[in-house]
């Protein structure tokens, strides 16, 4: 791609990478290391015409949160933790609602992938946010971050 001065690489990843939720922390704390990876060779890549691209996703079904799913002993877990179990419960229901309620189909994902990919050369944001949940929340969250940490980098003189 350095050498053909072009490309494109597209990253699916979670609007929730700036947050996280009790339990899933590693999981949460993995995708904002893939947002952080993202936007820092964002700048490493741009003098080369390759653009690079998040697609910080909502939630969609897949088995992810299927029980039996995960290999880990959640004993040591839930007896250290009271709450464990009701909480990660409440959370898989709450996503899952929301997933009907807002009929989150896989097939956005696909769609948002090929939209991309049809851009004008020069036109993909650094963030493509589907999700159908949020319903806009997810590009503000990710406008006022951008703005914070652009005014930041200012205050150092750093370009990003």
């Amino acid at each position: 791609m350095r050498k053909s001065k072009q490309g494109l690489v597209i990253n699916l990843s979670t609007v929730a990478s700036g947050f996280s939720v009790p339990y899933v922390v590693p999981y949460m704390a993995s995708k904002f290391a893939l947002e952080t990876f993202i936007e820092g060779i964002d700048s490493e890549l741009r003098d080369f015409g390759i653009e690079n691209v998040s697609i910080p996703c909502g939630v969609y079904p897949t088995s992810m949160g299927d029980k039996g799913r995960h290999n880990a002993d959640r004993t040591e877990i839930a007896t250290a933790y009271p709450d464990f179990e009701p909480r990660i419960a409440a959370l898989g229901m709450a996503m899952f609602s929301k997933m009907q309620e807002s009929n989150m189909n896989p097939q956005a994902i696909a769609d948002g992938i090929k939209a991309l990919i049809d851009m004008e050369k020069g036109s993909r944001p650094l963030r493509y946010p589907i999700d159908a949940i949020a319903q806009g929340t997810d590009q503000e969250f990710i406008t006022a971050k951008r703005k914070i940490k652009r005014k930041w980098a200012a205050k150092y003189g750093i370009d990003f």
